[in-house]
């Protein structure tokens, strides 16, 4: 009895103490709950094929990743002449009263559009995103139209904008996919831009501010994109690293603190270059800093994207949006012989034709349907022509050409490349302006 009674004492120490440490130590060792704002994804950035992803299409918010796309049309409206760097920005009472992070400009004073593009990259200043927007698009809600109109047109079908700046709106929401298109395409089009992704700090009345992307100081190879962070988002990033010319896209959504979401897409990123294959495939071609954009290849159906493999392989070419459209010229008022392919759309047709065999060549035609000092009515052109020709154009792929003029202004050529002979005369026969090219 005696043994019992004791036995049955030590039990009730026992528990009392396991209650105790449960209170005080529980929490501690407990496993964490399910983060239900976590995806990620990584992408080879020449093919667009995907190398890691967990929940790739879940929707989330992008935070100041939304800069990005703001950036986008920034970059577009500074190739179309319709801003200069050196233009000024002027602060509106709308941008001054934004939440921070911002310069905190006062009404009417201004910034030029280069300092502007810099406090993006850096500080990530929520003013200078609208006060950036309202030059460009005319109003802030111009503006944003734009973004998912350009969105849209990407391919970044689960994504919709409510602001430049990404302070949480509950309609604003992306994935991490839509997030790889965006940042993948601003590599693409954008080259001669990309650097600004890169820049360490930024110097402004001053006041030093820097980059938010720590990984770039202690990760090899990266030079970029953009960080993020709300309460409803967590910690986001989107980075860019390149190792032995093989350049990689990574998106992290919802990391706990930033250090957490700076370790996991180191790894994600590690395991990526690690499984690669270097040496099965050809090298990237994604060049940063080269003073003319080149055109990528891509799939043909505008505002589609192809799953698998090949998820983000783009359709159309991204072409300029905006409050001004310029007025289109006349195909016939442009001097542009018919063979005059770029060395893209030559690689581009070479690529895409069989490697070997009599027919080597099968597919190195194309056609070009106009030229316009506008591009989003060289855009326009394009969607409407792959409508008409239908099947005549399968496997092809629509690019814009720009061309500098003896003026020095540019012109945008609509070209429809990799078809055969057949497919090219064919699908001039139906179009009333077409020019038939060919790389031989």
């Amino acid at each position: 009895m005696k043994t019992i009674k004791a036995l049955c004492g030590t039990l009730s120490v026992a528990l009392v103490l396991s209650f105790i440490f449960t209170l005080a130590f529980g929490a501690r060792f407990s496993y964490a709950a399910p983060n239900n704002k976590y995806a990620a994804i990584v992408i080879d950035a020449k093919t667009g094929g995907i190398l890691y992803q967990r929940n790739m299409n879940k929707k989330l918010h992008p935070a100041s990743l939304t800069k990005m796309m703001t950036l986008f049309l920034t970059f577009e409206a500074l190739d179309d002449g319709r801003i200069h760097l050196n233009d000024r920005v002027k602060f509106s009472r709308n941008a001054y009263n934004q939440a921070p992070s911002k310069l905190g400009l006062k009404p009417g004073e201004t910034i030029s559009v280069q300092n502007a593009i810099l406090a993006l990259v850096t500080k990530s200043a929520n003013d200078v995103a609208v006060a950036l927007a309202e030059k460009v698009g005319g109003s802030e809600s111009g503006f944003v139209n734009n973004m998912n109109r350009k969105a849209g047109f990407l391919g970044m079908t689960q994504t919709h904008f409510e602001n430049p700046h990404g302070l949480h709106n509950a309609r604003q929401i992306t994935t991490a996919r839509d997030m790889a298109v965006l940042s993948r395409a601003l590599m693409q089009y954008f080259p001669h831009h990309y650097h600004y992704f890169s820049t360490d700090s930024f110097a402004y009345n001053g006041v030093t501010y820097h980059n938010h992307n720590k990984l770039m100081k202690s990760y090899r190879g990266m030079d970029g994109l953009k960080t993020g962070y709300i309460a409803k988002s967590g910690f986001n990033l989107a980075a860019s690293a390149v190792r032995d010319n093989r350049r990689l896209i990574g998106i992290v959504f919802g990391g706990r603190t930033s250090n957490s979401r700076n370790a996991h897409m180191r790894k994600i990123l590690d395991d990526a270059f690690r499984n690669f294959g270097v040496g099965n495939q050809p090298p990237a071609t994604i060049v940063v800093h080269n003073k003319v954009p080149p055109t990528p290849a891509r799939k043909p159906d505008f505002g589609k994207t192809v799953l698998a493999q090949a998820e983000m392989e783009r359709s159309g070419q991204i072409t300029g949006q905006g409050d001004i459209d310029m007025d289109a010229t006349p195909p016939s008022a442009v001097r542009d012989p018919a063979n005059d392919l770029t060395e893209w759309e030559k690689k581009a047709m070479a690529a895409i034709s069989p490697a070997s065999g009599s027919n080597k060549n099968i597919h190195q035609w194309g056609i070009q349907v106009g030229a316009f000092k506008s591009r989003i009515a060289t855009e326009q052109t394009l969607s409407k022509t792959m409508e008409k020709i239908g099947y005549i154009g399968e496997g092809a792929t629509p690019v814009i050409t720009p061309l500098k003029t003896d003026k020095g202004d540019l012109i945008f050529r609509a070209r429809i490349v990799g078809m055969s002979s057949t497919q090219a005369s064919k699908a001039c026969r139906l179009l009333n302006d077409c020019l038939v090219l060919s790389v031989r």
